[in-house]
């Protein structure tokens, strides 16, 4: 029954497909945390091709 009513719940079974997939990723990949976690990040960029290169 227990199996049921997470199944029949969206978003209890989108939770637990993300977090069991997450977990599988990270194991076989050697990784921790959100599979997120490292996808966003800030670069300090002050002039030169590097702006331009950004602001493209």
């Amino acid at each position: 029954m227990e199996y049921l009513r997470r199944f029949c719940n969206l978003p209890v079974f989108v939770k637990e497909l993300k977090e069991r997939f997450s977990r599988w990723y990270n194991q076989h990949r050697g990784r921790r945390g959100t599979l997120w976690m490292e996808r966003f990040k800030s670069v300090m960029v002050e002039d030169g091709e590097a702006l331009r290169t950004m602001a493209a």
